[in-house]
């Protein structure tokens, strides 16, 4: 009589194939989550930086915010923060604050600003005195 069935060498491979399987998929997720994370808070920087500026142009009030290791902080008539997301993080080392000033929306300096994304990237805002506006790389 033959017997059929499976040895303990072929259960444990299939199960550490099984592993492998569903073990990888979930660390690329981790890997492309901590990416949209990143190219989010980048995109509501801008969008924020954008709307600070705009601000300053139409109303008699300055608009500034200062760029720290922890946050960013934003000022226009109330304060708001925005705190960077796990694998972003600050690449300079003071603190720089850009203010925007009332009525003409022009900067007060020449700062560059870079953040350090989880690819090792780095994005870089060289902001333009006299303009409010901003030069953006990747590098």
């Amino acid at each position: 009589m033959k017997k059929t069935g499976f040895t303990i060498v072929e259960v444990c491979i299939s199960l550490v194939l099984i592993l492998l399987f569903l073990i990888l998929p979930i660390h690329a997720a981790k890997e492309a989550k901590e990416m949209i994370d990143a190219y989010r808070f980048l995109t509501e920087f801008e969008k924020i930086v954008k709307l600070h500026h705009q601000r300053a142009v139409l109303s008699s009030d300055e608009a500034k915010f200062t760029v720290s290791k922890q946050y960013v902080h934003f000022y226009y008539q109330k304060e708001s923060f925005l705190v960077y997301p796990k694998g972003v993080s600050y690449a300079v080392s003071e603190q720089i604050s850009i203010k925007f000033i009332q009525r003409t929306g022009t900067s007060n300096s020449t700062s560059t600003i870079r953040f350090l994304l989880p690819s090792n990237q780095y994005v870089s805002y060289t902001f333009k005195l006299g303009r409010g506006d901003y030069e953006k790389s990747i590098n």
